[in-house]
């Protein structure tokens, strides 16, 4: 059992307000002040990609402890090429 809010989490980069996806109760945090907006924005869009962080480099691993295929690891490393590209705030590729 997980000891966070689990599911996919947005960042509001108005407000700096982590939340889960869909709902709108904050979970977090991150201000952003006129100094250093940049900052700010990238440090909410980081932990709002955490738990698909976290998930695929979990499922990494995992998998390498059990030894699992070369198909397996390309699609363990599209994930996690999504995870990165979210916090990065740039396009999923697909």
């Amino acid at each position: 059992m997980s000891k966070y809010t689990t599911g996919s989490w947005e960042a509001d980069l108005g407000t700096g307000a982590i939340f889960q996806q869909g709902q709108y109760v904050s979970l977090a945090h991150v201000s952003i002040n006129a100094e250093s907006p940049k900052e700010g924005e990238a440090n909410a869009r980081l932990i709002a990609a955490a738990p698909e962080l976290l998930e695929v480099l979990q499922r990494f691993a995992n998998g390498m402890e059990i030894g699992l295929t070369h198909s397996w690891l390309s699609s363990v490393a599209e994930e996690a090429k999504a995870a990165i590209a979210k916090a990065l705030g740039n396009e999923v590729p697909s």
